[in-house]
């Protein structure tokens, strides 16, 4: 009989331990895969309640309710749990080191949830625009180590640039430039300077806004007040609320996420970094729950961007691309960012190579085209001559340095011109080229502020070196 008990106690102890398991993968699938805190909150603390059950699942929802507890913000209760968790659960070794790591240090954001680098592609669906686009990119500053530069590039039609630095411990901005089109440029320095200070205590700007959000216990039921500096340095409030949670499919898959209402009592421009008009009612933004917690989706009145592609950007050498349609290809450099579409002039296709140092965009754009070889050169000539008609009109000083370069590219016939102009008193730099064969036809063309001319110029040279045309 003495030997009975024993496997008794066993028994009793295992079938108690059974209910505990099961409320700990409830709790677990609350907090992880529908992002309700509330509902795994009280799992957790029921397992503790109850008294009942093995140690190793108890220690388990002692630790998942300090992060939970975290997450909304509760920095006291999250301090408790993890306090009792090391004072009670000694045996845990591994659970108890992660809850020593985990204790709240002062009113810190999470830690960032990107890889070093991080580059997102975005789909917009907007009104009258066939094929916009966005790419949002973050990662170190070549400048200094202690913060990050977050870049966003909108185009929709026209491209929106605006690229921050921030500092990593508290996502507050340090530079902030801004260039809408046509050629509106501003810029502003921030007398932020890296360190630690409280959520409460930081002035942001909306342009890092949606970074910020991915460093925040996002919850439902979550809400804060976050005081803003808008464009032009004026105070702004804006409120930031978890309304719940949905499954969002969008062209990088499907996602469990977090919706997120943006309002403020104060007009604002969209916080993707455009000159969007915010509706009355706000924007809202999906956070996935998981893993780096993207931002899914996103909507600005009529405008909608969903998720394409979320991938680090961290590129070893350079990569190639080819154009399936008409043929031609060439060497992407290190870090540059290509984005394939259809031509917006007839038939065709184009890509928008993205130079991320420069923060402008070069458009390559060709189509098949029958051409007699003795025709090649007039044929070239006539197309340049078409554009600078259609041109000039808009930009009345539009000037072209010396005279048209007759050349080679790739082996086929070309012709370019850099021309200069001015914008609201600044001055500006096209550089355009025409290269054509007896099958195809291609074009390249860039602007952008004439002081980064001759830097962006030896960046490009690579391209140009590299192109191919059949």
């Amino acid at each position: 009989m003495r030997f009975l008990i024993p496997a008794l106690l066993c028994l009793a102890s295992s079938a108690s331990a059974q209910p505990a398991s099961d409320l700990l993968q409830s709790g677990i699938y609350h907090q992880d895969t529908l992002g309700d805190l509330n509902a795994a909150i009280r799992i957790y603390r029921q397992i503790l309640s109850s008294g009942a059950g093995v140690r190793l699942y108890t220690a388990q929802a002692q630790y998942r309710l300090g992060t939970c507890l975290l997450r909304k913000g509760d920095t006291a209760g999250a301090t408790e749990a993890f306090q009792s968790l090391i004072r009670d659960y000694p045996d845990q070794r591994e659970l108890v080191a992660r809850a020593r790591e985990s204790l709240p240090r002062g009113k810190e954001l999470l830690s960032a949830p990107w890889s070093q680098t991080e580059l997102a592609e975005y789909r917009w669906l907007i009104p009258g625009v066939h094929d916009g686009w966005s790419i949002f990119r973050v990662g170190s500053s070549s400048d200094r180590d202690s913060t990050w530069r977050i870049q966003m590039n909108v185009y929709a039609p026209r491209l929106f640039i605006t690229q921050v630095d921030v500092d990593r411990n508290t996502m507050r901005p340090l530079l902030i430039t801004y260039r809408a089109p046509p050629v509106e440029d501003r810029r502003a320095k921030y007398r932020n300077e890296p360190g630690r200070t409280t959520l409460e205590a930081t002035k942001y700007s909306y342009v890092e806004l949606l970074y910020l959000l991915r460093r925040l216990p996002l919850a439902v039921g979550w809400s804060a007040t976050l005081s803003l500096i808008d464009a032009q340095q004026a105070p702004l409030s804006l409120k930031a609320a978890v309304t719940g949670a949905e499954e969002v499919a969008v062209p990088a898959g499907v996602f469990k996420c977090l919706k997120v209402q943006l309002t403020s009592d104060a007009p604002h421009h969209s916080v993707v970094g455009t000159n969007w008009p915010v509706a009355a009612d706000g924007e809202t933004l999906w956070y996935g729950i998981n893993g780096a917690r993207p931002l899914v989706k996103i909507k600005s009145g009529k405008f909608e961007g969903e998720l394409a592609s979320l991938r680090t950007a961290e590129q070893v050498g350079t990569s190639s691309y080819r154009d399936t349609q008409a043929g031609y290809s060439f060497t992407v450099p290190t870090g540059w960012v290509s984005h394939p579409r259809a031509s917006f002039n007839g038939p065709g296709t184009s890509v928008d190579l993205l130079d991320p140092e420069a923060q402008v965009f070069v458009v390559i754009s060709g189509k098949p085209k029958k051409t007699a070889a003795g025709n090649i050169d007039s044929e070239i000539l006539a197309g340049a001559e078409e554009r600078l008609r259609s041109t000039r009109p808009k930009w009345r000083d539009y000037t072209i340095r010396g005279s048209m370069k007759q050349g080679k590219l790739g082996g086929h016939s070309s012709l370019s011109w850099v021309a200069d102009y001015t914008v609201g008193g600044r001055k500006w730099v096209e550089y355009v080229l025409w290269v054509q064969s007896e099958s195809t036809r291609a074009s390249m063309a860039v602007s952008m502020d004439a002081t980064d001319f001759d830097r962006f110029r030896q960046r490009f040279q690579p391209v140009l070196d590299s192109f191919r045309m059949p």
